[in-house]
């Protein structure tokens, strides 16, 4: 089917182990976030990608800024 869309809400939750530009949390702080992957299909193939994510939420844990 052309123009058919796919979207996935996701939770990301992970180890901090350091090595981050500007980041002053201590590596083996664990952060969460989330986001949405949206996906257009045509002809049976992925064509087109789109990613959102909350840049934001893990810049603040990572305590950058």
């Amino acid at each position: 089917m052309d123009g058919t869309y796919a979207s996935v809400r996701w939770t990301v939750t992970g180890t901090y182990a350091g090595g981050f530009p500007g980041a002053k949390a201590e590596p083996g702080t664990v952060v969460t976030f989330t986001g949405t992957d949206t996906l257009r299909m045509k002809d049976g193939k992925f064509v087109e990608y789109w990613l959102n994510s909350d840049m934001l939420d893990l810049l603040t844990q990572l305590q950058v800024g």
